[in-house]
């Protein structure tokens, strides 16, 4: 018979010899004659789609069938192995993720046209998993939310009972596994791994013999309510993600035994404070009173052994960052909020709130202290001895030190390739800052500085008339002190996120204390050209000795005005070195410094 013609009317196929060796699995379940011609809306299910209930009742018939086939029986029994395998909680039964039941399947099949959700796992589909649940009181949702040891772990249901020292897991764990060291240590055997909780919750039942078994049950079971006995672990349970199958247990290790404590083994490698230890000084420090508090690293140096992980450092509760910088501490209890008008009634940061002063070096005695010195010069054109200093606070946004060397090209006739003379050495130094006022006495201060450094810009004149530039020094932590040169660029700029200043009192009138005026201003391009004090050349070594003598030319000054990075000191000629500072005008002195009259101040500025 040929290929073509063999002829079908596609109802004449059948079903069966489809399994190894030629058997019928019964498959598929459920068959429909190709005749069916499709329903309507009408009838029991005439609000859902066509043949909506019929294809339910299908689908039941096909489920049902599936699962009294071997094909089923063993799904079934993967679906509670993997159960077993989850990670189990405090509201876990048996089977850690609660038990399977075909049933469950079967009612959620049905429900599907009805938007309805029941729940895989547990003896009852139906149970309510919401938090509400845990506050149900009627007898109707009792009923229908029963639970079992094998039904779905809900931690909502049973975090009432949770709230007890006894029944609380974490407490259990901070008991056992950090207040106090456990000696309690076996290795697993094979009791342990079969039976895991089980056989610990039946002999806990046993109350007239509780108190001889509470030694018993660690050492067989390896298991207190859900806290691992062995010094070298946290959690052991049945089953779970580090069992086989659900034969087995999970066990989560500890990185370190810190209930150790107490032993000067762990001492030397280890910083630690039992349980006990912090809640006494908890209560201590919990006291509102003016005394400064200790500082908690001198409890832990008490017992003389060694230490090697925290280092020394100045004692935080007496020379913390905000009295030693003056940064101030915008959250401390002592301030008043209760008027803005009044302010705090000081500034807050006190380098910030720095006035402008004059005098041939920096004054010493004012609240200059920073994490990096920051401040600039400027010089008095008729008396160069004389500086009017500008302190901002380093809240350093930029900084780069540029370095150029120019080189020349000639190219002669007759020559392919280009050769070069060197032209001259420049160097410009850039840098951004910003400028934040932490209370209301700051604010007119800092703009106060702001216009006058902005008018170094502009002329000086002469008593001549004649037009003069001004000169200025920057120190910039150890990197510039007190190096001389020239601004040729200054940018001011108001931050999107900065808050501005409306200038009201409490009764909503005008304060004329302040201006409408931002808080916060960035400080961009500025230029800085240096003015070395040196003829700008390649350094002067002398390397005769084991340690290299610096000369002069030290572009990066390393230097903090009583100490000088370099050593002995080059003083203008390769024979004489000094110790001490390279820059004659860096002594630290507090004498020939007067504070500018305010009068003065406004001269210079410009009033509005």
């Amino acid at each position: 018979m040929a290929l073509k013609d063999l002829q079908t009317n596609l109802k004449s196929l059948r079903y069966g010899k489809d399994t190894v060796g030629g058997g019928n699995s019964g498959e598929p379940y459920v068959t429909t004659s190709i005749n069916t011609a499709p329903g309507n809306t009408g009838g029991v299910d005439f609000t859902l789609r066509a043949n909506t209930l019929s294809r339910v009742g299908d689908d039941l018939k096909r489920l049902n069938r599936f699962f009294n086939s071997n094909e089923g029986q063993a799904f079934r029994r993967k679906q509670n192995l993997l159960s077993r395998t989850e990670v189990k909680t405090q509201a876990s039964g048996v089977i850690n993720g609660g038990r399977y039941i075909t049933k469950s399947t079967l009612l959620q099949a049905g429900a599907n046209p009805f938007g309805t959700h029941l729940n895989k796992q547990g003896l009852n589909p139906f149970l309510d998993t919401s938090p509400s649940q845990a506050e149900a009181n009627n007898i109707f949702d009792r009923i229908v939310n029963f639970s079992t040891p094998q039904g779905l772990p809900v931690y909502t249901s049973v975090v009432t009972n949770t709230q007890s020292k006894e029944d609380n897991r974490l407490v259990n764990l901070k008991d056992n596994k950090i207040s106090k060291p456990s000696q309690l240590q076996r290795n697993s055997g094979f009791l342990s791994n079969l039976l895991g909780d089980g056989l610990s919750n039946v002999l806990r039942s046993i109350n007239p013999f509780r108190n001889n078994i509470e030694d018993v049950i660690p050492r067989l079971i390896g298991n207190t309510k859900g806290t691992s006995a062995f010094k070298g672990e946290i959690l052991r349970y049945s089953g779970g993600p580090g069992s086989a199958l659900g034969v087995g247990q999970t066990v989560i290790k500890r990185y370190s035994d810190v209930t150790a404590y107490n032993t000067p083994e762990f001492q030397r490698y280890h910083y630690l404070l039992n349980a006990g230890q912090i809640s006494s000084l908890s209560e201590e420090r919990s006291k509102l009173d003016t005394t400064p508090k200790p500082d908690f690293r001198t409890e832990l140096n008490t017992s003389g052994i060694r230490k090697n992980i925290i280092s020394k450092s100045p004692d935080y509760t007496r020379k913390n960052i905000e009295q030693r910088v003056n940064l101030g501490n915008p959250g401390r209890r002592s301030k008043n909020v209760s008027s803005y008008t009044k302010g705090l009634g000081s500034a807050l940061d006190k380098i910030n709130a720095l006035e402008l002063y004059r005098g041939e070096n920096v004054d010493l005695s004012l609240p200059v202290n920073d994490l990096v010195k920051f401040r600039i010069g400027v010089i008095n054109n008729k008396n160069t001895k004389e500086k009017t200093y500008i302190h901002f606070r380093a809240f350093l946004d930029a900084f780069t030190d540029n370095y150029s060397a120019e080189w020349n090209a000639e190219q002669y006739m007759g020559r392919g390739e280009k050769f070069y003379r060197y032209g001259g050495f420049e160097r410009q130094i850039n840098l951004d800052w910003t400028v934040a006022a932490q209370s209301k006495e700051e604010i007119m201060i800092q703009y106060k500085k702001l216009n006058f450094l902005a008018s170094v810009l502009a002329p000086d004149y002469t008593d001549a008339g004649y037009m003069a530039g001004n000169l200025v020094t920057l120190t910039l932590g150890g990197w510039c002190y007190e190096q001389p040169g020239f601004i040729t660029n200054l940018n001011l700029s108001v931050p999107q996120e900065s808050p501005w200043e409306i200038a009201i009192n409490d009764s909503g009138n005008r304060d004329n204390k302040v201006m409408e005026v931002p808080h916060m201003v960035k400080v961009t391009g500025f230029n800085f050209t240096p003015i070395h004090n040196f003829v700008p050349k390649i350094q002067t070594l002398g390397l005769e000795g084991k340690t290299p003598a610096y000369g002069a030319e030290r572009y990066i000054g390393l230097s903090k005005g009583d100490v000088d990075a370099y050593g002995p000191v080059y003083r203008g000629s390769p024979s004489v070195y000094a110790e001490g500072n390279y820059d004659d005008w860096t002594k630290n002195t507090t004498s020939n410094q007067t504070p500018i009259p305010e009068s003065s101040i406004k001269n210079t500025q410009g009033t509005n």
